[in-house]
Formats: structure tokens, sequence, C-alpha cells
């Protein structure tokens, strides 16, 4: 059997897991065992001794060289730990959970770090991190994750990660307040990551809505409204946000006095859908509700009567995969 060393020694101190078990240190160990699992072959030594648990990564990877065919099978390997760290941490509650999806942020944080593996697995092992501390109000942590997963862009078929890094980056300084900061994360996406077309949707969506943060029509408010016009030009296989999109900017234009151009976005969107609409099927269906639902339509037109509305969809929600309702 061929060995290969894992670059570093990856050693996981988890006191508070321990104290997050009425069991102790013998319940934690338990809770665990999907980890070393999934990390066999990897050779692992753990101990366990009231207050901490380590765990320590530094084994061997069986059946692979020290190339890096090698390296990339490492990699792996201590993604499928991280992730089963994670998914045991869910099922427990309370601090136990929050302990152990502190461990599972710092299982994907030593992938991230080791400089051997390939940008791919260090950008997602930085992203998953990332989003574990965020979850856990740990912004500063949750940022320097972020920060290093957008900028392992090396690798052109590996975008995704980066991309969704500096989606959640512009988030952060979104809801900080610093709106001047998201815009500008926000256009990189778009600009940097074009081919990523989920999150530069998602940007773009992001942009036009905080674009129209401002009282009045302003300049930033009609940027606002073209952003999110744009949407619909552009990203048409995300029909339902389409829809949502030209909604929030036909009603900022009623709102400001401007109904004839609401009337115009309105005639638009509708005029977009009909193919889609034509293919028939659930996406069809919930593409139907989202007109449905559209607030212009009952400015301008009125209440919708069972006569003139579209057929009820059989279940609600989103066209696309992800929300753009993120907050």
């Amino acid at each position: 059997m061929g060995n290969c060393s894992l670059t570093g020694m990856w050693r996981v101190e988890a006191g508070r897991v321990a104290r997050g078990f009425a069991g102790g240190a013998a319940l934690a160990l338990a809770l665990w065992a999907p980890v070393l699992s999934v990390l066999a072959p990897v050779a692992l030594e753990v101990t366990a001794g009231p207050p901490s648990i380590a765990i320590t990564v530094a084994g061997a990877v069986a059946g692979a060289g020290a190339d890096a065919e090698g390296e990339s099978e490492a990699g792996q390997v201590a993604l499928d730990a991280a992730s089963a760290a994670r998914k045991a941490a869910y099922r427990e509650a309370g601090e136990a959970r929050a302990a152990g999806l502190l461990v599972a942020a710092q299982l994907f944080g030593a992938v991230a770090d080791d400089a051997s593996l390939g940008p791919a697995q260090r950008a997602e092992g930085a992203f998953r991190a990332g989003e574990i501390l965020r979850a856990q109000d740990r912004g500063e942590d949750a940022r320097q994750r972020f920060q290093l997963a957008a900028s392992l862009t090396d690798d052109p078929d590996a975008q995704s990660f980066p991309a969704r890094a500096l989606l959640e980056l512009a988030h952060l300084a979104r809801r900080a307040g610093d709106d001047a900061e998201a815009l500008a994360l926000y256009g990189r996406i778009g600009r940097d990551f074009a081919t990523e077309r989920r999150t530069a949707a998602h940007a773009l969506t992001w942009t036009g809505k905080l674009l129209l943060k401002e009282d009045g029509w302003t300049e930033n408010t009609e940027r606002g409204v073209e952003a999110l016009l744009r949407f619909g030009s552009t990203y048409l296989e995300y029909a339902g946000e389409a829809v949502r999109n030209a909604d929030i900017a036909a009603v900022r234009c009623a709102q400001e006095g401007d109904r004839k151009r609401a009337a115009l976005i309105l005639a638009s969107i509708r005029a977009r859908c009909v193919e889609p609409l034509a293919k028939g099927g659930r996406k069809a269906q919930k593409l139907q509700a989202s007109l449905d639902r559209m607030k212009i339509a009952e400015i301008l037109e009125g209440p919708p009567t069972p006569a003139t509305s579209g057929a009820a969809p059989t279940e609600t929600g989103s066209t696309d995969s992800g929300s753009t309702d993120e907050t």
C-alpha cells in the first residue's frame, strides 16, 4: 500500500466540544465517529481527556503517490472529513452544535491553509469555513476566510467558490452599511466572474436593490432601476428573479409618479415570459405565480380576479436555485 503524507499536521483543538456535552469527552468522541470513518484510510491520532479533544490528521492516503494526484486525493479526503464533522454537528443542538460547527470550520480552514493543495480545494475549504463562521456570528473570522477564497482564482475551471466568496464579502459590506464597498464588490463579480452566472445574477440584483435605497428620484435611483431591468435581458434563465426585479423597478417608478414607465416595464416582462410559460411544467407554473404576485399589476390594474389571474401553481417559491432574499 503506497502512502503520501498530508502536507503539514492539522491539529484541531476542540476543548469546547467536550464542554458542550453532558457526557464529556467520551460522548464527544462518539459524535465525531462519522468523521473518523470518512478519514479512513487516513491514519489518525485521536486523543481525549477532559476538558479537551485533539483531532490530528497527520496521516497517509492509501494508494496515493507523493504527486499532484495524491495531493488532490488528500485534499478531497480532508474536505469530506470536514463535511462529516459539519453534518454531525447539525445533528446536535445548542452549545454542542455551536462547538461542533467551529470544529468543522477549523477542519475546512486546514484545507484552505495547506499551500500544497490546489486552488480549487483550498477555495472550497476557505468558503465553507467562512459560511460556518458567518452563521456563528464571527464576522471578522468569516471575512478573512472569504477573502482567502476570493483570492484563489488560479484554476480557470474552478471559479465558483471564489465568486461566491466575493458575493459574501459584498453582503458583509452591505450589512455593515458600507454601500460604496458593497457596490464595488457586486460590480467586480459581474466583471471578473461573468461566467459564474448564478452568482453574477445575484450580484446584479443586489446592485439594483442597494441603489434604490435613496429617497426620491436621484441618479442612483435611475441606475438601480436600470440594473434591475438589465437582469431580465441578461439572465432570463432565472425568470422568476427577473420578474421580481422588474416588479421592484416598476413599483418604484410608479411611486415616483412615472406610471407610464411602470406600465411599459410590466408589459415588457410579461412579453419576455411568454416563451418560458409556453413550455409548461412546474417551472412555468412557478413563473406564472411570480407574475400573479407582481405588486405593480395591482397598482396599475387593480386586484386580480379569477378571470384575469394566471393558473394557480401547485407549489410556490422561486424558480431559481438559491434565494436573492438574503439579508
